[in-house]
């Protein structure tokens, strides 16, 4: 059982494993560690009672951030969504003032 819980705790050293690189992750990032150094600790000295709490605290850490994780992405992509669809507005409106014959929908903010 060190064994695993020491790869599991090498996994944070290895630079593919930064998913961002934000205060709040870091902080998440070294929560997992804490718990993964307690597991191998517990593992060490072959604890019954100390190893099934510290991989209990572990997978919250890992859940913890890797909602973290989805959420940060998530309001990443939705405003990336928000800016292309604000660039199509106003690239079809300027387009518009060269064809006022056309029949889309007004351009927001404009009189007609």
């Amino acid at each position: 059982m060190e064994r695993h819980s020491r790869s599991l705790l090498d996994l944070t050293n290895d630079p593919a494993s930064i998913a961002l690189k934000t205060p709040e992750y870091s902080k998440q990032s070294q929560a997992f560690v804490r718990a993964a150094e307690d597991l191998v600790d517990a593992a060490r000295r072959k604890d019954g009672d100390a190893a099934p709490l510290a991989y209990v605290s572990m997978t919250l850490a890992c859940v913890q951030c890797h909602r973290y994780v989805a959420r940060a992405r998530s309001r990443v992509t939705r405003t990336d969504m928000r800016r292309r669809l604000r660039r199509r507005v106003v690239a079809r409106c300027s387009q518009r003032v060269d064809a006022p014959t056309s029949r889309s929908v007004p351009c927001p903010g404009r009189a007609r």
